[in-house]
């Protein structure tokens, strides 16, 4: 899985809101009348999207950034999950304040890649306050 911020953000924001953190969550494929290769291209879109969800999800609960949810990995490489009211940690809410502004959000991305520069937390904060700086200067 590569790591997607843009998708760290809309979690962030999601518990922040108190929505579903999981309406997003595909259920798993059932074996039906399709063929073999059918179901297995199902199964392999399943995991792949359930990988993306629950892998941010994880590293966001790993990093003490999300709280009240627990990520398990099973051997087949599947997911299971427990949540008792998701929230923000106080490391999650300084990350969401670099991340909620769009316009902001987007010159941190831009400044990254202009620089050729791969997105970390800390580079994230960094940029931040560089892009602050120009917003409020204009």
């Amino acid at each position: 899985m590569r790591l997607d911020w843009d998708y760290i953000r809309e979690l962030l924001i999601c518990v922040e809101e108190e929505r579903d953190l999981f309406s997003a969550a595909p259920n798993e494929p059932k074996w039906n009348d399709q063929t073999e290769a059918a179901y297995m291209q199902e199964m392999a879109e399943f995991r792949k999207t359930e990988g993306h969800i629950f892998g941010h999800l994880e590293i966001l609960v790993d990093n003490d950034f999300l709280a009240g949810i627990k990520i398990l990995r099973d051997l087949s490489g599947g997911f299971h999950y427990s949540r008792h009211s998701p929230r923000l940690t106080l490391r999650g809410h300084e990350l969401l304040a670099e991340l909620r502004s769009k316009e902001l959000w987007e010159r941190v991305k831009g400044i990254a890649k202009s620089k050729g520069i791969e997105l970390t937390f800390d580079i994230i904060k960094t940029l931040g306050k560089v892009a602050l700086k120009q917003i409020v200067g204009e």
